[in-house]
This record gives C-alpha cells, structure tokens and sequence, in this order.
C-alpha cells in the first residue's frame, strides 16, 4: 500500500512540474507576442478575457458531476494562472 502512495505522490509532483512548466513557456509566448503587438498589457489581457470566457461557457454546458468538478478545476488553475500573469505585467513598463 505504502509502494503505490509513493507511486502517486510522484505521479502528482511530475504533473505539476509538467504544468508549471507549460505555464512558464505560455507566459513567455504571450509576453513575446505582446511585446510584437506593441502593448503586451493589451494583448494578453485580451487573451486572457477570450479564455476565460470560453472556459466559462464551457462550464455551463456540463451535464455530470465528473465533468463538472474538471470544470471547477479548470476555471481554478486558470485564476491562479491569470493572476501570475497579471502579476508579471506589472513589471513590464506600459507604452
């Protein structure tokens, strides 16, 4: 039993290295992208309303609990996500 807790928890910790990892590079190609628009905040604050909004329509048509909790999930990781984005922005001198 305490094998396949271990065998989980690695699991867990390599799915969210993976994550994390491709929340860095989508950050980095949303402020490279922004920076060649000419204003980064414009742009990746537009991005940002364009998903939420889908995953927000997406919410709405759930139909089952499973589905539902992916859903919550989802809308979570993508509040944690649009903060730290919001966050580096702050950073990044507006034209």
């Amino acid at each position: 039993m305490t094998k396949k807790i271990d065998e989980l928890t690695d699991r867990v910790r390599d799915i969210d290295a993976r994550c994390s990892v491709q929340e860095l590079l989508i950050a980095q190609l949303l402020a490279r992208v922004g920076i060649v628009t000419g204003d980064p905040h414009l742009f990746v604050n537009g991005v940002m309303q364009l998903v939420g909004n889908d995953l927000k329509d997406a919410a709405a048509l759930v139909t089952n609990k499973e589905d539902a909790q992916r859903a919550a999930y989802a809308l979570e990781s993508f509040a944690s996500f649009a903060t730290m984005m919001q966050q580096a922005l702050e950073v990044v001198p507006k034209n």
